[in-house]
This record gives structure tokens, C-alpha cells and sequence, in this order.
């Protein structure tokens, strides 16, 4: 308003002093430009030659002229019948620096400082330092760091120019020190503080920065508040007042809020008003029905609501609306409502615009679409969850924009956020049974854009070489038919290490077929030809010597080894066996998981049966049965549960399992706490031989992590038991603990963290053994790289 006084007071003098009455302009005359066009000036002038004007008429034009903010000065004079504007501009900005901000990203700054004019090319305003320490204390306010200092420098460069340099001290966050209810008394502060993300400070707030103020935050909280009275009945709950107090070091704050919560409601009688009825009616009055009598929720309301809007989005109705309308009977204390859906004009696809994964050709995304360009915008839902649970999809947003001039049509825009499709590692290491170590792998989960999945392993060691590769094409036909091919080799070499009394040659090509059953579905099928050869010595175990003297095509010859004390050779008998094997395999998948790394809800089912078929050197069958389901537990807590299930058996002329297709715990199916392999039956020289069933179940509760670092990381609380037996002849295993029995379940139980790094998802874990046997392995503290269930 000051400002507005003193813009009309200088308006007035100027034109009383100089024009004192009306004329005829034959010619308008603009002097003191430096940037601007004559033809800038005069347009914002709204003055033309030929009219007669006024005193007033020039106070208005003059009025406009400053409007504008381009003029520091304007003066207007009579020359005769020439009306002469002398003007002032005002410098223009050429740069805009910004130095000290870590909070606060550079274009955050820049967007208030554009939305305040205050930019690159723009003119320099009268105020303008105050109006930059506004504009950006206002948005470290917001964000808790009250004590932040702005300044701002104005440079003079010459030629009505300037550089604005901005310094920025953030300062630290202030810390909430209190939050406190007033009006409450069906709730406890405490219970009302839980439903908060915001809180004040703790033992743990050094660790999870909880205690910093964030107005966002608290507002988050302030609807999560109201949302939580609505779904527990109270239907008249208010916020009345929001307090918030800062300590004059403006180090601490104090939150007070004034509530009313009203009386508690039941739900009364439910109508529906449903235009247009392309909903069936049927369904949605029967769950409104359900309701009557129950204690009011708003949120079962918007569940009802949000069922609706999806039926109609998936028929193609992408505006559609079901607006649930209380009314309240405040004496009888029952909340009628009416639902009244709108689903609008059907909504047409008119081009669909991918963005944010560069490299990957358009079809590996636009097959996961289930809209389509000029069909109906549907499934929408759908499609965001098809594309989150791609393994190099984070996270995915699907926007739409109207086309104008089309009420029916819309552009859509998918925003994709790159994730990790794969990695690279080099690993190398020495230890007493295998010498030194290397290996190194690579997965790609989108090979060169296509979408398809290739990965490699190889090892080396003094003792043991191996190399397997794979390549799947989740789309080898057009209708989502995937296949994939797979070839290992692996060689391990024996009699040179006490842990080593078996040496093994195994080659193997597989081809598997999948099959989609449905969206979330598929059933898979093939099969895999492998040749071995296993060879023992006198020393090996029991096991490992009665499966290759008694199955596939024995032989028995010697071997002349060198012995370094007698400096003579020595003979060794080694007994062995070649088998070729050809297994087929059956197997189902189902999956309804929300992401492919850190999912919060939905459950994977894996079923496989596979076995040699009849007539085959060594006749075997294998089962196996995986489950893992998410419970969510409010906003950020969710249990998971995981089950493995798996039997083998030999059949036909076999007498047991090849060594090599024993069942074994592993990094990923284990009880935690355990070493990995170690849980289960051992051969006659204390070495993991495997089982020939193998049952695990494991809880995960995972708690809250930090925003920063959702999606990244997370760690959880677990429980584990189960174990790997032996179902069969005693004579092999005549250990107790080896037979499948409750009592003979390990269990354990501790915590777990998990990091999606650069070089792939690692775990780590700390398991404390709650049920062991003496002689287990126990290892508490264990380490993996993994790419998930």
C-alpha cells in the first residue's frame, strides 16, 4: 500500500507540473531507451497521435508505464503539440549465483526465485533484496531451518546491468522438543503422537533425524490425524488450532494442537445415485449396505469409492468419480450417506509419450502397456504395476494431458525412473580347502535395450573351475512367450585337500519354454541334458563311494601320484562313474508383487517338478515349492513370509541320489544364523553331503526406514526355522537329527539389512541360533550378494 501512495503521488506531480491541461497529440516522441523498442514503450503508453488528452488521461498512462516495472523514472513533457516521454529503464539482471545451499536444490531456488521475477534478463526491482530473503526464508522455513541467513549482493557491471550473488548459511534444523494435544480425551497424546511421523526428540533422532521440523511433514501428519478420528468414528473431528512455538535461538520448537473430536458414530442407512448406471448397481449397494451398524469410517467409504473409479477406469472411463456424502444425525448419532458416482465421457488414448529410460528400445515398454493409442484409457493401474515390476524399472508415473479442442482425447505421458538392471563383480580370496579363489559375474537384465536378460558366472580355483551362462527372452514370441537357454561346465579336482575326497565333471544345456496364463501367471516347461563323471578314492566317504561303485556305468582303475616323503610314486585305486542325464521339467509361477527388489505387498508362488525320464543312466525326481507373501502393516511396516519346500528321490535301478542333486541350504534359503550348506546330514568324513528334503519358513518384519533412503535400502526383524533331512534307507545317515521332525528344526532368530548397491542387492545379517545340535555350524554374522527371490 505504501508503495502503491507514493507510485500516485510521484504520478501526480509529475503530470500537474508539467502538463496543465488537455491537447490534441499530433506526435509522441520517446527518448532514454537502452534496450527497449519505441514500440514496447508506446504499446504499454495505450496512447495513439491524434488524441485529445487529459491530465487524468495521463495519470493513468503514466500509472501503466510503472506497472510495468521496467522504469525507474518516466517523465512526460509538451512540445508544442508533441507529448515527449523521457524514461529511466531499470538495470537488468545478468546473472543470478547462488552459493551455500545444500537443503535446497539449485532449481528449487531458481523456480521462487522465477515465480518472484527474479531471473537472468529480467529488470532489477526497487526491493529486490528483501524480496530474495523472503522468497528463500520462506523455504527453509518450511523445511525446520529457521536460523538460515540470507544475503543477497547487488554488482554494478556497466551498461544498466547487474549481477545478483546470493550466500546462503543454512544453519541447522530446528528441533522439535515437544509435541502436546489440548481437547483430547478419547486419545492419548501418546496414542496421537504414534500416528505421527513427525517427533520430537529421542534416543534414536541422531540416527533417524526424526526430530527435524518439516511444515510438510506436519501437515502429512495433521490429515493422517484427521484420517485416523474418521476411521474410528468420530465423524465431527475438527483441528481447531495448530501452535507452533519457536525458542528465541530459534534452536527448538514446541507444537501444540487444540482438537475436537466430537461424539462417537455408527454408520445409518446407505443410497446410491449411480448415472448413468454402466456400474451394476447390485454390487456397489451391497457393500454399502454391509456397512449399517458398524462404527463410522470414512476411509471404508473411500475403499468403496476407490473400487468403483478403478472398475470404471479399467472400462475405460478415466474421469469417473464416487463421492461418498455423510449426513449426520447428531441426536440419534448415526451418519447416513449417499455414494454418488459421476463416471463422465469415456476417455480415448490419443499418443502415448515414454520418458526416462534412455537405451531401451520403445516395444520392451510398450508391451507392457494395456492401453493402447485410440482405444479407451483403461487399466491404467494395471500398467504401472506391469512396468514397476520390471527388474530395470525403480519406479513408474503415468500423467495425462487433454488434447485440446478433444474432450474425449488425451495424451499419455509414462515417467520412467531408471533402476539397476544388473551388475558387474570381481572377487578374489584364498582359504584352507580350495587355495586361492577367483570368480567374477555379470547379469543384465535389460541386454542392450531389448529387455532380454543375460547373465554369466565363472570361478576358478586351484581345485574347482566352472562357468555358466544364460540368456532369456521374456517375449521370444509376440503373445509372451519367453525362453531361455542355458550352458554350464564345472570341474573340480580332488585328493589334494582333506576336504576334498571327490572329483566331479559336469556339462550341461538347458531350454526352458514359459508360458502366460494370465497377467500375473505363467506355466513353464523343458527340459536339460547333462553328462557327468564322478570320481572317488579309498579315502572318500561311505556316500560318495556307494553311489559311484553302485549307479550309472562304474569303473575302477589306478592312478601314480607322487609322494614327496619317499620321493618314489605311489599307486591310488580310483573307483568312478559316467552317467548322461535327460531331465524334462514342469513348473508354474505366479506373482502379484508390486516391485521386483523391495516389495510391500502381494506373494509369489514357484512350483517345479523335474526328473530323468525312464531308462536314463541314473533315475531321479525333484520337487520343489517356494511362497513368499507381503502383509502390509499401516503406512511403513510390513511382514513377509517366506516358505521352501522341497523333496528328491531316486527311483527305477538308482540306490540314491547323484551327490550333485542333493538338496542344501544356500545364501538365500537358509536359516539364518547357519552356515550356509553345513545345514543337514554330513558324509562319513564330516563334509556337507545335502538331503533329500529340505523345509525352511522365515519371518520378516520391516521397519521404517528414512525417506532418503526408500527404495534403496531396508531392514527388517526375522525368525527362521527349519532345516535339510534325509528321508530313506538309515544306513546312510544314521544320525536322528537328520530325519524330518519338528524337534529336529534349527531355528534362529536376529536382524537384517539390505542395500541396493552399484554392485548389486547385498544383505547382511546378525542370526543368534535359538534351537542348534552339537556339532552344528553355527555363523552368526554372514554376508551375501544376491539378486532376490
Amino acid at each position: 500500500m505504501k508503495k502503491l501512495i507514493l507510485l500516485l503521488a510521484a504520478t501526480l506531480l509529475t503530470t500537474t507540473t508539467v502538463i496543465a491541461e488537455d491537447f490534441t497529440i499530433r506526435d509522441i516522441r520517446v527518448e532514454g531507451m537502452q534496450r527497449l523498442e519505441e514500440g514496447t514503450v508506446l504499446t504499454y503508453l495505450g496512447i495513439n497521435p491524434g488524441e485529445t488528452v487529459s491530465r487524468a488521461r495521463m495519470s493513468r498512462a503514466i500509472r501503466a508505464l510503472y506497472r510495468t516495472e521496467l522504469f525507474d523514472d518516466i517523465q512526460f513533457e509538451r512540445e508544442g503539440d508533441v507529448l515527449v516521454v523521457r524514461i529511466k529503464e531499470r538495470p537488468v539482471i545478468s546473472s543470478v549465483d547462488v552459493e551455500g545451499n545444500k537443503a535446497i536444490k539449485d532449481e528449487d531456488i531458481e523456480s521462487s526465485l522465477v515465480q518472484s521475477s527474479i531471473s537472468k534478463g529480467r529488470p532489477l526491482k526497487k526491493n529486490i533484496v528483501n524480496e530474495i530473503e523472503s522468497a528463500l526464508k520462506s523455504g527453509y522455513y518450511d523445511q525446520g531451518k529457521y536460523s538460515a541467513e540470507i544475503e543477497a549482493k547487488i554488482k554494478d557491471l556497466g551498461n544498466n546491468t547487474v549481477d545478483i550473488d546470493i550466500e546462503i548459511k543454512e544453519g541447522d534444523y530446528s528441533k522439535i522438543k515437544a509435541i502436546n494435544f489440548t481437547g483430547n480425551t478419547v486419545f492419548s497424546d501418546e496414542v496421537l503422537r504414534d500416528q505421527m511421523e513427525t517427533k520430537s526428540t529421542n534416543l534414536l533422532s541422531f540416527i533417524r533425524s526424526d526430530d527435524n521440523f518439516s511444515k510438510q511433514t506436519l501437515n502429512g501428519d495433521i490429515e493422517t490425524l484427521r484420517s485416523f478420528y474418521l476411521d474410528n468414528g468420530y465423524a465431527e473431528f475438527a483441528i481447531e488450532n495448530l501452535q507452533v512455538t519457536i525458542s528465541p535461538d530459534k534452536k527448538s520448537i514446541f507444537l501444540t494442537i487444540d482438537v475436537f473430536e466430537g461424539d462417537l458414530y455408527n454408520f445409518g442407512k446407505a443410497s446410491l445415485i449411480n448415472e448413468g448406471e454402466i456400474l451394476s448397481s447390485e454390487g456397489i449397494q451391497k457393500l454399502l449396505d454391509a456397512l449399517e451398524g458398524e462404527i463410522f469410517s470414512f476411509g471404508k467409504l473411500e475403499g468403496i469409492s476407490e473400487y468403483a473409479t478403478t472398475i470404471l477406469g479399467n472400462m475405460g472411463y478415466a474421469n469417473a468419480e464416487a463421492e461418498p456424502i455423510p449426513t449426520l444425525n447428531k441426536e440419534a448419532k448415526i451418519a447416513d450417506f449417499t455414494m454418488l458416482i459421476k463416471p463422465g465421457k469415456k476417455v480415448f488414448v490419443n499418443t502415448v509419450v515414454i520418458e526416462g529410460l534412455s537405451g531401451t528400445y520403445d516395444e520392451v515398454l510398450r508391451r507392457q502397456l494395456r492401453f493402447y493409442e485410440g482405444g479407451p484409457l483403461e487399466n491404467v493401474e494395471r500398467t504401472k504395476f506391469r512396468l514397476q515390476r520390471l527388474p530395470y524399472v525403480k519406479s513408474a508415473e503415468i500423467d495425462t494431458v487433454p488434447v485440446p479442442g478433444k474432450a474425449d482425447r488425451v495424451d499419455v505421458i509414462v515417467k520412467i525412473e531408471p533402476g539397476q538392471p544388473g551388475d558387474f563383480n570381481l572377487s578374489a580370496g584364498y582359504s584352507d580347502t580350495s587355495g586361492l579363489i577367483f570368480g567374477g559375474g555379470f547379469t543384465n537384465t535389460n541386454f542392450f535395450g531389448t529387455g532380454n536378460n543375460v547373465a554369466t558366472n565363472v570361478s576358478i580355483s586351484d581345485f574347482r573351475k566352472g562357468l555358466s551362462t544364460s540368456y532369456t527372452n521374456p517375449y521370444y514370441t509376440d503373445n509372451g512367450v519367453s525362453r531361455s537357454i542355458g550352458l554350464s561346465y564345472f570341474k573340480s579336482s580332488a585328493f589334494t585337500r582333506s576336504s576334498s575326497d571327490i572329483e566331479s565333471e559336469n556339462g550341461q544345456l538347458s531350454l526352458i519354454y514359459g508360458y502366460p496364463l494370465s497377467e500375473l501367471s505363467s506355466f513353464r516347461f523343458g527340459g536339460s541334458y547333462s553328462v557327468n563323471r564322478l570320481l572317488t578314492s579309498s579315502q572318500s566317504s561311505r556316500q560318495q563311494l556307494e553311489f559311484v561303485t553302485q549307479n550309472g556305468d562304474p569303473f575302477e582303475r589306478n592312478v601314480s601320484l607322487f609322494n614327496p616323503f619317499t620321493q618314489s610314486e605311489i599307486n591310488i585305486p580310483i573307483f568312478g562313474t559316467d552317467y548322461n542325464n535327460f531331465q524334462l521339467s514342469l513348473g508354474y509361477n505366479y506373482n502379484s508383487l508390486n516391485n521386483y527388489l523391495f516389495a510391500t505387498r502381494g506373494q509369489q508362488i514357484s512350483a517345479n517338478l523335474s526328473g530323468s525320464i525312464p531308462g536314463s543312466d541314473v533315475e531321479f525326481y525333484s520337487a520343489a515349492f517356494q511362497y513368499l507373501r507381503y502383509f502390509p502393516i499401516g503406512n511403513s511396516i510390513t511382514l513377509k513370509y517366506t516358505g521352501d519346500f522341497a523333496f528328491a528321490e531316486d527311483y527305477g535301478d538308482t540306490t540314491m541320489l547323484p551327490p550333485s542333486n542333493n538338496l542344501f541350504s544356500s545364501n538365500s534359503v537358509n536359516v539364518r544364523g547357519f552356515r550356509e550348506s553345513y545345514l543337514g546330514p554330513r558324509d562319513t568324513n564330516g563334509f556337507p553331503f545335502g538331503g533329500n528334503l529340505r523345509v525352511i519358513n522365515s519371518l520378516d518384519l520391516y521397519l521404517p526406514v528414512p525417506e532418503k533412503v526408500k527404495g534403496t535400502m531396508r531392514y527388517s526383524i526375522f525368525a527362521d526355522a527349519g532345516g535339510v533331512f534325509y528321508q530313506g534307507n538309515s544306513h546312510l545317515f544314521p544320525r536322528q537329527d537328520v530325519k524330518f521332525d519338528i524337534e529336529n528344526f534349527r531355528a534362529s532368530a536376529g536382524v537384517s539389512v539390505e542395500w541396493l548397491s552399484p554392485m548389486g542387492l547385498i544383505g547382511l545379517s546378525y542370526g543368534y541360533p535359538l534351537h542348534d545340535f552339537v556339532g552344528d555350524d553355527v555363523e552368526r554374522l554372514q554376508f551375501n550378494i544376491s539378486q532376490g527371490f
